[in-house]
């Protein structure tokens, strides 16, 4: 990966990581993908990604394991999250909420996921310079 603004997807669904990688491709991000939850792991395990974009139903799986194991590896990840889904329940709500993640309800334009995408850039880009 490269020293940009690095974007990491994961979804089941090879037709939305294809789809959401190509229109944040075409705005200027560096995107990489993974289908499952622990293939984002082994490459958050190799990789620096500054935000993680991922379905609901891999993200919640285990408790949220995703999250916890992200911000393990890298704790600048938190508040760096867009979780996408259909249908969150209260529990699920609450935990984006807790944990500062952004969520995009399904069906979403990719023009609503680039918004998203550009204010964690804007907001990390401002917390880097503020901590220097």
């Amino acid at each position: 990966m490269s020293d940009d603004f690095n974007i990491l997807i994961v979804d089941s669904e090879k037709t939305i990581r294809t789809l959401c990688h190509e229109a944040l491709s075409k705005a200027g991000y560096t995107v990489d993908m993974a289908k499952s939850a622990e293939s984002a792991v082994d490459k958050l395990n190799n990789y620096t990604f500054n935000v993680i974009i991922s379905d609901i139903n891999l993200a919640a799986s285990n408790r949220f394991h995703l999250y916890k194991r992200a911000l393990d590896i890298e704790p600048n990840l938190r508040g760096m999250f867009i979780i996408i889904a259909a249908y969150p329940n209260r529990d699920a709500i609450r935990f984006f909420k807790d944990n500062d993640c952004k969520y995009l309800m399904r069906p979403f334009l990719f023009k609503e996921l680039i918004s998203e995408v550009a204010e964690l850039k804007r907001i990390r880009h401002a917390t880097f310079h503020i901590g220097r």
